[in-house]
């Protein structure tokens, strides 16, 4: 699982998300995009065995109920 399902699912979290930590939009060109739907947004990723693993700067994290 990544928390990039849950940003798309709820849109308006990902929102309140970009202003507490002030990744608004700026007017510029490179301007991280300020919508669920705009993201991820990377010109650079990992290459394995000729394939694309994964864009960098990226984590997967595993959640496991606790017993």
């Amino acid at each position: 699982k990544t928390f990039w399902t849950h940003l798309q699912e709820d849109e308006p979290l990902f929102e309140k998300l970009m202003r507490d930590f002030r990744l608004q939009h700026r007017r510029s060109r490179n301007a991280p995009p300020t919508r669920a739907k705009d993201f991820p947004v990377s010109r650079r990723v990992v290459v394995s065995g000729g394939k694309i693993a994964a864009p960098f700067g990226w984590a997967i994290i595993t959640l496991e109920e606790m017993r």
